[in-house]
């Protein structure tokens, strides 16, 4: 108990020089938490009429010293789990991308293999048309056919460029090859190859 002039006029000072710093805090007789050099208080003043102030409180110092442990220990675990959750989703998500990169890799190298394997064949059916081609017994129609057939082939020699051109892109060996290209040339070949197959009735143009 302190009176109007700030002195004290009875109590029991548990905590030593509490009251000098109690003194000289402003009333607000309001219960609050005060920290004094490594005290942590619960303080609650009470005015008395013509008297002066009763000042009350206890020590809360280990059940601050608990909370913050706790809270350090919250954030610990956080962090911990945080990291495991993290590792184990990137250990089952590159689990399931195993079977999907094994995937990948062999059609990847199965359209290589089959772009490389094809290239022969077709170059001796090309060779094959070549030499036809120089037969001067074909009759117009049979050079026709087989002008029609050497274009198919390059066609499908086109393709399997196509294809090669995928497999290198994949594997990061892509070239780019511009060069102007011929669209009517291109266009006027497919309505011949077409034309065979229309019906009387009807005409491309």
């Amino acid at each position: 108990m302190i009176d109007k002039n700030q002195q004290l006029i009875t109590g029991e000072e548990t905590v030593r020089g509490l009251f000098s710093y109690l003194s000289d805090i402003e009333k607000t007789y309001e219960t609050e938490e005060i920290q004094w050099e490594k005290s942590h208080l619960l303080v609650k003043s009470y005015p008395l009429e013509n008297i002066g102030t009763v000042i009350i409180g206890m020590d809360i110092t280990n059940e601050m010293h608990v909370i913050q442990n706790i809270v350090w220990f919250l954030l610990i675990i956080t962090v911990i789990f945080s990291v495991l959750f993290a590792w184990v989703g990137h250990f089952f998500a590159g689990q399931a991308m195993n079977p999907i990169q094994k995937s990948f890799q062999t059609q990847r190298k199965f359209v290589s293999d089959a772009s490389h394997e094809l290239r022969t064949p077709l170059s001796i059916f090309y060779s094959s048309l070549d030499v036809l081609s120089g037969e001067e017994n074909l009759s117009s129609f049979g050079k026709e056919v087989l002008e029609d057939a050497k274009s198919e082939a390059e066609m499908m020699n086109k393709l399997l460029n196509d294809l090669l051109f995928l497999a290198r892109s994949d594997q990061g060996n892509m070239e780019l090859d511009l060069e102007e290209y011929d669209f009517s040339s291109l266009l006027d070949t497919w309505l011949t190859s077409f034309a065979r197959t229309v019906p009387a009735h009807l005409s491309l143009q």
